[in-house]
């Protein structure tokens, strides 16, 4: 039997969602994981700073309205990774955040540090303005 890594499973299960390009700052802890990405057609796109990832992910996906998907390594990584994060999780309402614990991955929603494209059922109703509302 073949021996699997994590990183291995979760390029499989980006792949399954048809993800064709993660954002991050490549790290030598997950070199596993970017050779499993690589192998699978996966592109990975390289920005200067962790937060600029999470906007990134962010705006392609609401360009293509295909997940995007952002990873940073632990510590400054994840920390430069947050307010990129928050700021799309405001403006979204959709994004995800898997974290390594332990050996484990532990991810509170769907994906792994996935930001997905708008529900509509979340964005405002353009037909429920609001009474002082000048717009036709």
């Amino acid at each position: 039997m073949t021996e699997t890594t994590g990183g291995a499973v979760i390029a499989r299960m980006l792949q399954n969602e048809s993800v064709e390009k993660v954002f991050g700052i490549i790290d030598g802890t997950y070199f596993g994981y970017y050779a499993a990405l690589h192998r699978l057609g996966i592109e990975i796109v390289t920005p200067r700073h962790e937060t600029c990832a999470a906007h990134m992910a962010g705006t392609y996906a609401r360009l293509t309205g295909k997940l995007g998907v952002c990873m940073a390594s632990n510590g400054p990584g994840v920390t430069n990774l947050l307010p990129g994060l928050v700021v799309e999780q405001a403006r979204t309402r959709r994004s995800s955040i898997a974290r390594r614990h332990g050996r484990q991955v532990q991810a509170p929603q769907t994906t792994p540090a996935a930001i997905g494209p708008a529900n509509p059922r979340t964005q405002p109703n353009p037909a429920a303005r609001g009474a002082g509302s000048h717009e036709p």
